[in-house]
């Protein structure tokens, strides 16, 4: 591998063979990817119980006089 260094960034140039290894993880990993997608995938419920989500003010608002229900820290 060879590294060749500029002011913004770095290059990294692969030969041939390391080409074909790259190749191959980048499969692996984008395999891995929707493997991963497809088990954590959330339930349409799921996605209509975020939609629908309303904030409610926190214990900590409403003490305080903050009526809106945005807490500041």
């Amino acid at each position: 591998m060879q590294r060749s260094y500029s002011r913004s960034t770095t290059t990294v140039r692969f030969s041939s063979s390391n080409r074909s290894w790259e190749l191959a993880v980048i499969a692996k990993a984008q395999a891995l990817k929707a493997f991963l997608l497809q088990i954590i995938k959330p339930s349409s419920h799921d996605l209509q119980r975020r939609r629908n989500f309303q904030p409610k003010p926190t214990r900590f608002c409403l003490m305080n006089g903050n009526r809106d229900g945005v807490a500041v820290s």
